[in-house]
């Protein structure tokens, strides 16, 4: 072949025609190859949406199809949100797999793994601060508990997806492990982080006062649990009805285990039931602190209590909680001795509930406005055998407060029994 004379230049090549062109349904018949180094080293650390994306590339690379993949094909052939399908490509970007070429617009090249293995680029050769901070996490744990890649995949997602510095993060672990087990499930932690992240807790500093604000919920809410003698930890429901208390109703860890004591009335106590205790003080006003919830709750048990007795001195069975309304009114007419006197005389008419006002009024009327003129102007009444007057048991007994050990110590029966002792002969 003769030789190119020296000083000429090249002419350039003319266009030709492609000679051969792919059938466009050997893309869809054809196949597309997956390394097996993918399959040993890469699949079991990745989630399944993060290989979803990576095989599509793979597809898109080794049968291109005359147009290159953007990343709202790639969200719409894998019915993905956009958001996720980059969190794939920036964790591939971190395993090495991919490299991103441009921002704007995106672009990206896919790498061959024997080859990013053969030039040092392989899994080993990822990012430093991945590296570094999946050190940290097999560190926090040791072997207290064997940590999976895929959870450090998570908790790193924490970091480049919702902007946690690592340390927050591995804030947010050590926490969970403390409160929640060394067991704990990487979702529960995912649901804190992103709570923290809507908080803006990012930085070690915000961390620790947003954790530290948890950790006095996730105590207050065992505390509550030792109270109905569960030996457990909060579940996820009873931690977030024990933060409403604490932050939206005001309550103080105090006031709310003093409030416990109202579940004892509860065949079993539950998160639930003292929810409604606590919506009840603070539909009332009572909210604010251990004493103001224990003076509520004080004055519930003496007006119930009250309430109770009236009835039973009516004869009437029916819960105190049906008259506490009429029963309050009467307090703003007499005092529960004289109300409970009144009730005693409407009972021998065979009378009702509302007669007592009525006999109330009576007395008004006349000038009768203390127990002690009240119990004067009763008449004497002989017993079946004829021998004279008898004081009933609850004129024998003064009204007097009752402490929280006697009300939640002693039934109603067991202080109706203690009264009749008085009406023995």
């Amino acid at each position: 072949m003769p030789s190119r004379p020296t000083g000429t230049k090249r002419q350039p090549r003319k266009k030709r025609n492609t000679m051969f062109e792919p059938d466009k349904q050997m893309i869809t018949f054809g196949v597309t190859v997956i390394e097996n180094l993918f399959i040993t080293e890469y699949l079991r650390a990745a989630k399944g949406e993060y290989v979803k994306v990576y095989l599509f590339l793979l597809y898109r690379c080794q049968h291109p199809g005359g147009e290159e993949a953007g990343l709202e094909e790639v969200r719409d052939a894998l019915d993905m949100e956009l958001q996720d399908v980059e969190s794939a490509l920036r964790y591939w970007e971190r395993r090495r797999l991919i490299e991103r070429l441009s921002d704007d617009p995106p672009r990206y090249r896919l790498y061959h793994i024997g080859q990013r293995t053969l030039t040092g680029h392989s899994m080993e050769s990822e990012d430093s601060a991945y590296i570094n901070f999946s050190e940290a996490v097999y560190a926090l744990f040791g072997n207290e508990r064997k940590v999976r890649p895929a959870d450090i995949v998570a908790a790193y997602e924490w970091v480049s997806d919702l902007g946690l510095s690592q340390e927050a993060v591995l804030m947010l672990l050590n926490f969970m492990k403390s409160t929640r087990g060394k067991s704990f499930s990487f979702k529960a932690a995912e649901k804190m982080a992103t709570a923290m992240r809507e908080a803006g807790a990012l930085t070690p500093e915000e961390a620790e006062d947003f954790l530290g604000h948890s950790r006095s919920v996730h105590d207050g809410a065992r505390a509550v649990l030792r109270r109905f003698n569960f030996r457990r930890l909060p579940t996820e429901d009873e931690l977030t009805l024990y933060q409403k208390w604490l932050d939206e109703w005001g309550f103080t860890q105090e006031g709310i285990l003093s409030a416990c004591s109202e579940t004892v009335k509860a065949a079993t106590p539950s998160f639930g039931y003292l929810n409604g205790v606590l919506d009840g003080i603070r539909q009332r006003g009572g909210a604010g602190g251990a004493k103001k919830a224990e003076e509520s709750l004080q004055k519930d048990r003496q007006i119930l209590l009250g309430a109770r007795e009236v009835l039973e001195a009516l004869g009437i069975r029916m819960a105190p909680t049906a008259v506490r309304s009429a029963y309050e009114a009467l307090l703003r007419l007499a005092p529960h001795e004289m109300i409970m006197m009144a009730a005693r005389e409407v009972a021998l008419r065979r009378g009702r509930f509302e007669d007592i006002e009525k006999q109330l009024a009576d007395w008004k009327k006349k000038g009768i406005v203390s127990p002690d003129q009240a119990r004067a102007a009763l008449p004497p009444r002989p017993n079946a055998a004829g021998r004279g007057t008898k004081t009933v048991s609850a004129q024998q007994y003064a009204q007097r407060g009752y402490t929280e050990t006697e009300l939640l110590g002693s039934s109603l029966e067991d202080r109706m029994k203690e009264a009749q002792k008085y009406d023995e002969p």
